[in-house]
């Protein structure tokens, strides 16, 4: 039996986007790959730039950076370069954050969709992402 070209076409679109989305990786391991980042990206922001631990979680808990800040911090330029020197860093040396920035960032098609938005959107990664690019 034959198709017309268009219902073949979308068929073909069809089966395409389902094997993108059969080809996914699990929900909880891109959780645990933000949970690795995130504890590296702290590491790294407190051992090598000297960024306290109360300022880090404050940034990875903010969801608005115009509302007043409970630790006292000033998101000056020189803090803003340190923050981009982190994530650099992280990037180039850290396989769970380079690899969290490539799923969401690099990679095509990115998985910054579905269930996944809200687990790049909470990591640490995207908030200092946020603050950098903002400023």
């Amino acid at each position: 039996m034959f198709f017309p070209l268009e219902i073949e076409l979308l068929i073909d679109e069809y089966a395409e986007q389902m094997g993108d989305v059969e080809s996914l990786p699990e929900i909880v391991s891109i959780s645990e790959l933000a949970k690795k980042s995130n504890r590296s990206l702290v590491a790294i922001a407190n051992r090598k730039y000297n960024i306290p631990l109360p300022v880090l979680m404050e940034i990875h808990l903010r969801e608005n950076f115009d509302e007043p800040v409970f630790v006292n911090f000033e998101l000056t330029p020189e803090c803003i370069n340190d923050l981009d020197e982190i994530v650099s860093y992280s990037v180039l040396r850290d396989w769970p954050t380079s690899s969290l920035f490539w799923l969401f960032i690099i990679r095509e098609p990115n998985l910054y969709h579905g269930p996944y938005t809200q687990i790049f959107e909470n990591s640490l990664l995207f908030k200092l992402l946020n603050i950098i690019t903002s400023f």
